[in-house]
């Protein structure tokens, strides 16, 4: 069995490689793996949206708690890809994050807040 450590930094390399791959003029400075490796434990698995507690690489069959990067400006307003524009947040408020407007995003987070409050 892979030391939680290891399998946490392979998770990372595959999405560096992953983010390699973009040539759009947004992705231009692609963050590096030591880079994402200091996000991720600085995160220390805190969604940065909600304060929910998640992983990067969840136990098969959880989704709830995947972790994944997230714009803090959206890349679809022209945000770069760089390491000041990136924090870690539950894959579904990202995915929700990018599906609504502002307000409305909003105002879910906030009713979510109130009724899984993280104290």
């Amino acid at each position: 069995m892979q030391q939680p450590t290891l399998h946490a930094q392979k998770c990372v390399e595959k999405k560096s490689d992953a983010l390699e791959c973009r040539t759009t003029s947004a992705f231009d400075e692609v963050p590096s793996v030591e880079d994402l490796m200091d996000l991720l434990v600085k995160s220390d698995g805190q969604c940065a949206l909600s304060g929910a507690t998640g992983a990067w690489c969840p136990k098969p069959g959880d989704p709830s708690s995947v972790l994944a990067l997230n714009h803090i400006k959206l890349a679809q307003f022209g945000s770069k890809f760089d390491i000041a524009n990136l924090q870690m947040t539950l894959k579904c408020f990202r995915d929700m994050k990018a599906a609504y407007t502002f307000e409305e995003f909003a105002t879910w987070l906030n009713t979510f807040k109130i009724y899984h409050s993280t104290d």
